[in-house]
């Protein structure tokens, strides 16, 4: 796994290939301020050329712990291809391309909540954001998903997508909420929109 702690960066002037079953963000505590409160983490990720969001053959996403709450990781790239997990449990992922943003094979990005014990209590915590914007196309493969749902009683997230070409919507996009609880909220805006209103309203009930 590829964990961002604290407030850090990664950049080159040519492309970017990071291997991995996830990148996630992970709370931070400062050794020499034991009392001071874990603060989430702040992970950038910058390439002049392709960035490249993959999983080693044969990997599986391991299950994080309440420590991998919050945090933001952003991708900014000419263009960006992610098959791989990307997790910010509750917190912000940011994905923003010169040109094409594609997503394929079980490629996922999750902001939703987790339930966190405090105080002996279990308690949920609410959906992220998810910010997708292509200069040129956007394209969720079938089988990737976009999550931004809350747990227990918490509302869910964001999805804002942007693409100033065609958005190819096939994957899965979740905003599910507790009754009660508000639903997430979903923005796009693109040149063009290759599914057609019908079949995304299909997709947004069904998540």
């Amino acid at each position: 796994a590829v964990v961002a702690r604290g407030n850090g960066s990664l950049q080159t002037a040519g492309d970017l290939v990071i291997a991995a079953p996830v990148v996630t963000a992970a709370l931070y505590s400062n050794p020499d301020k034991p009392d001071d409160i874990a603060q989430a983490a702040l992970g950038k990720f910058t390439a002049g050329g392709t960035l490249t969001l993959t999983a080693p053959a044969g990997s599986t996403v391991p299950a994080l712990s309440a420590q991998f709450l919050g945090g933001e990781l952003d991708f900014q790239a000419d263009t960006i291809n992610q098959s791989t997990a990307v997790v910010a449990t509750s917190g912000v992922v940011s994905m923003q391309a010169t040109h094409d943003i594609n997503l394929s094979g079980s490629a996922r990005i999750d902001t939703g909540g987790t339930v966190v014990t405090v105080v002996g209590q279990s308690v949920g915590t609410a959906g992220g954001r998810i910010l997708l914007s292509a200069g040129g196309n956007l394209a969720l493969g079938s089988g990737t998903t976009l999550n931004v749902s809350g747990a227990g009683s918490e509302q869910a997230g964001k999805i804002a997508l942007n693409a100033s070409g065609a958005a190819d919507l096939q994957g899965s996009l979740q905003g599910k909420a507790a009754a009660g609880a508000q639903s997430g909220e979903f923005l796009v805006e693109a040149g063009s929109l290759t599914q057609g209103l019908n079949t995304l309203s299909t997709q947004l009930q069904v998540g």
